[in-house]
């Protein structure tokens, strides 16, 4: 049977805070990524028109050809946008949306450079918090299961689950010297900084200057969690 969750994109776009259509460049004197985002804008509105006509999977054929151009050329922001918009495409058509999601982001951490390799986790983190509140009811009533397979998020117990939420935040913070070391400006153009739940205002909250860098910046979406 076919899963649609239409909720994953919006938990990717909403409360991960990333993949702003958007550029948000609150700082003064912003790093520029090695390839302007400018390079990228006629692909994107094809991608964009191309999904408003109801066509996804041609839409991605587009966002496949960003995704390997920003590899090779390490374009990191445009790269991690590519993922990002494949999830969103892909949970139009489909089966098993979720499961398929998790698994495709931990195949991209096997492989990506740092930061992006933290960034994803981040994300992926997210992705399985989210999917535990949405069924936690099904979790309270799941004994402990030993051997559980890493692949099979539906099969997890509570603990099982909550241990991966965690963990994978953590890990969103690992070699935290190269994320303090690195401007969170040069995401520009796919952060944005959403209030945390209602807490401050959301023109304070869009202010790089409170998370000016990458550790900051993920550090305080992992303690939203914790």
């Amino acid at each position: 049977m076919k899963t649609r969750l239409p909720f994953l994109f919006c938990l990717l776009l909403i409360l991960s805070g990333f993949l702003s259509e958007h550029l948000h460049s609150q700082n003064s004197n912003p790093v520029k990524p090695k390839t302007s985002s400018k390079d990228f804008v006629k692909q994107w509105k094809q991608v964009d028109s191309l999904y408003n006509a109801g066509l996804p999977k041609s839409a991605i054929e587009i966002v496949d050809r960003i995704y390997s151009r920003a590899k090779t050329e390490e374009d990191k922001p445009q790269y991690i946008k590519a993922v990002i918009y494949r999830f969103k495409l892909q949970s139009d058509f489909r089966e098993d949306i979720l499961v398929k999601t998790v698994n495709d982001l931990k195949t991209e951490i096997k492989t990506a450079a740092e930061p992006v390799q933290q960034i994803l986790n981040s994300i992926l983190a997210d992705v399985c918090r989210k999917y535990y509140q949405d069924n936690v009811y099904r979790f309270k009533d799941r004994t402990l299961v030993l051997n559980n397979k890493e692949d099979s998020i539906q099969t997890w117990d509570l603990t099982t689950i909550s241990n991966n939420i965690t963990s994978t935040y953590l890990l969103s913070l690992d070699n935290p010297s190269l994320l303090k070391n690195t401007p969170v400006s040069e995401y520009n153009d796919i952060l944005s900084f959403p209030g945390i739940r209602g807490k401050g205002n959301a023109t304070d909250s869009m202010n790089s200057s409170f998370r000016p860098t990458l550790y900051d910046f993920l550090s305080w979406r992992a303690v939203d969690y914790f």
